[in-house]
């Protein structure tokens, strides 16, 4: 007769460490061969676990990357005008102009060779000193220092409004540019 206290206190245990178990999110709540009844678990919680069991295991959507546009047709859309130009940097010696638009970049050298990018950092109008960073189709990255700062192109006597910087060693490769 003394063990029944005892298993009445086991079996009082085993519930609370159940309920317990359940309260924490444990996912068995039944203890094999222990003469209790397994505690059943709600639908509601069935499809709160399912819940956040689906939001783990999704990916998030990789954003889709614009393919860049063949240099030539961008060049086309530049000239008709039919895609803003943000910014229009340009040199001489050999003659090259560099456009960015909203989120493309049109280099071009004596009118005859054309390459376009992949924009990365944006042309920020307020900004004295920027890097403009931009890639072409196999991921190379190229970097080109715009300087807020009166410039002369290099071979008339007008000045613009920023300076165009393509290396610092060989200034010959530099130029000037304007905002459109």
């Amino acid at each position: 007769m003394k063990l029944r206290p005892i298993n009445h206190f086991l079996t009082l245990l085993t519930l609370v460490f159940l309920l317990i178990l359940s309260s924490c999110g444990g996912e068995n709540t039944s203890i094999p061969n222990s003469g209790v009844d397994s505690l059943e678990t709600s639908e509601s919680d069935l499809t709160q676990s399912d819940t956040i069991k689906n939001e783990a295991e999704s990916v998030p959507e990789t954003p889709q990357i614009k393919p860049i546009t063949p240099a030539k047709e961008l060049y086309k859309k530049i000239k008709n005008q039919s895609v803003s130009v943000t910014f229009h940097g340009f040199g001489t010696e050999p003659f090259w102009d560099l456009y960015l638009t909203e989120d493309e970049v049109l280099y071009t050298v004596n009118e005859e060779e054309f390459k376009s990018y992949r924009l990365l950092t944006p042309f920020d109008r307020g900004a004295k000193k920027q890097r403009i960073r931009y890639e072409n189709e196999k991921g190379k990255v190229t970097e080109v220092l715009i300087k807020k700062e009166p410039t002369s192109d290099g071979m008339s006597d007008n000045t613009y409004p920023y300076a165009v910087i393509f290396s610092e060693d060989e200034p010959f490769r530099n130029g000037a540019g304007t905002l459109k």
